[in-house]
């Protein structure tokens, strides 16, 4: 490799050290009713990634969970005691 080539080469490696690395955000559990009244209001408030955690109880009415907010996980504390 040439002196130039070399140049260059140090240049590149110690510019791709100063790039800001995109770090995803913890996911959050967002539990019912505790921290939200309802299961169409966590889902509101959750991002992408989250977890909304329901409570044991009997939870009534529909809920839309929007294209914009992937990977949501909505589970029950106890499969046998959430409706």
């Amino acid at each position: 490799m040439g002196r130039t080539s070399w140049k260059k080469l140090l240049v590149s490696s110690l510019l791709v050290g100063f790039v800001p690395t995109a770090s995803a955000a913890p996911a959050t559990v967002i539990r019912v009713p505790q921290d939200a009244p309802t299961v169409q209001v966590a889902v509101d408030a959750a991002a992408p990634g989250d977890t909304i955690l329901l409570d044991r109880g009997t939870y009534a009415g529909g809920v839309v969970v929007p294209k914009d907010k992937p990977n949501l996980t909505i589970r029950g504390v106890d499969r046998n005691a959430v409706v």
